[in-house]
């Protein structure tokens, strides 16, 4: 997929949470990732060998009370008939979505876990689809036909397929120029597009693997 040809990419996110078990069962039976590895105190789950979530259990952590730090953990997978089989596979578990949007280069639905972390499995279309603005990469945010995406399940899912992965992660930060020095600078990434309140960088080409928002 697009986003692992890049020279920087994600490889997993670490979470710190405060119901190790309950996360632990809701990222395996509702999210679909396999649980790899396990010691005291930490779950590791992914896909396809590859780790791309670390559960670190610490009953004493505070709850996010919507500040600086994560807005959501972005797990892609390989086709839209693979979100349309989760898709179907999430809403028979009787959870509901929080969004759903066609961002021209993505489709993308959004949730929580039972903890608050913002949670966005994804599809990307095409490369040579992705919408452009004067030679960049100029992503949008409609609401999406969740029926159509329904209708184009590829199959019954049976968690998340080998080749998912993490395709980007979205923060919220105290302020943009702080982050996007950073970014660029340490972590060499591009800016790909955003204006005063949200700003999205990439590696190789891709449509974004960090976004940052200062909307709190």
């Amino acid at each position: 997929m697009a986003t692992n040809d890049a020279p920087v990419v994600v490889g997993h996110v670490a979470l710190i949470v405060r119901d190790l078990d309950k996360l632990g069962d809701f990222y395996r039976s509702v999210v679909g990732l396999e649980e790899l590895s396990a010691d005291r105190g930490t779950i590791r789950l992914g896909a396809g060998g590859r780790v791309l979530l670390e559960l670190r259990g610490d009953k004493a952590a505070r709850r996010s009370r919507g500040g600086s730090g994560l807005n959501h953990t972005a797990f892609l997978v390989p086709g839209r008939g693979d979100l349309g089989a989760f898709l179907r596979h999430f809403t028979a578990l009787g959870h509901r979505l929080g969004a759903a949007e066609d961002h021209g280069a993505s489709d993308s639905l959004y949730f929580s876990d039972p903890e608050g972390n913002g949670i966005e499995v994804t599809a990307d279309t095409p490369r040579e689809l992705w919408p452009r603005r004067n030679g960049r990469i100029a992503m949008y945010a409609r609401g999406l036909d969740l029926r159509a995406v329904a209708d184009d399940a590829a199959g019954v899912w049976r968690g998340a397929p080998e080749q998912t992965v993490v395709g980007h992660v979205h923060m919220q930060v105290g302020g943009i120029e702080a982050a996007t020095d950073f970014i660029t600078g340490p972590l060499n990434m591009e800016i790909v597009q955003g204006d005063g309140g949200s700003m999205f960088y990439a590696s190789g080409g891709y449509h974004h693997h960090l976004a940052v928002n200062a909307w709190g």
